[in-house]
């Protein structure tokens, strides 16, 4: 279910431009939602640490939650406040979005895909459209990366982390236009 909302923003589990990560690193026997609260609070305060190393060194624009469990979670163990967004696609689904840092976007949705029955497709359609009006994540290598975010700039655009060489291999910045979204501006170092 979540190749299909990726797919969305150019990205796929296949070729290893998406990948997926847990609150925690432990399989847990009974599963998650069979777990006492106080078992998953300490599952949580072991783990978040590590969550965080992997978020911070990894070079990740875009971090999707998936289920209100885990957007309650990362809110709580992160210290992040996301705001609501409009959904237009279905009454049920329920969106948040926030930009942490000047590197990281943050979107999560209230219906967990991996474990709801009764998801439409055109729920899933819906969540990667709207993903992908939110990050609004320029992908793929262009040539000169500084150029484009100076005429960005020129065009009434904002420089939220200014063009440079990034520790995990690329020449990148973001850009927020004149109505908010968030472009990532980049090429690999070669």
């Amino acid at each position: 279910m979540l190749e299909k909302v990726v797919k969305h923003v150019g990205a796929s589990y296949y070729d290893r431009s998406a990948c997926h990560l847990d609150l925690v690193q432990w399989a847990t026997d009974p599963v998650w939602s069979g777990l006492e609260l106080a078992e998953i609070e300490n599952l949580l305060k072991a783990d978040i640490p590590f969550l965080r190393q992997q978020l911070a060194q990894e070079g990740i624009g875009l971090l999707l939650l998936n289920g209100a469990g885990i957007v309650r979670a990362y809110q709580a163990h992160f210290g992040v406040h996301l705001k609501k967004v409009k959904f237009a696609h279905g009454g049920r689904v329920k969106m948040l979005c926030g930009h942490v840092n000047p590197k990281l976007t943050v979107i999560g949705w209230n219906i967990n895909l991996q474990s709801s029955f009764g998801v439409s497709n055109a729920e899933i359609t819906g969540i990667g459209q709207r993903i992908n009006e939110l990050a609004k994540v320029v992908r793929g290598d262009i040539a000169d990366p500084d150029a484009v975010a100076d005429r960005a700039v020129a065009a009434g655009g904002k420089v939220v982390f200014p063009v440079g060489d990034q520790p995990y291999g690329m020449r990148q910045g973001r850009i927020a236009d004149p109505a908010g979204h968030h472009w990532l501006i980049g090429k690999p170092l070669r």
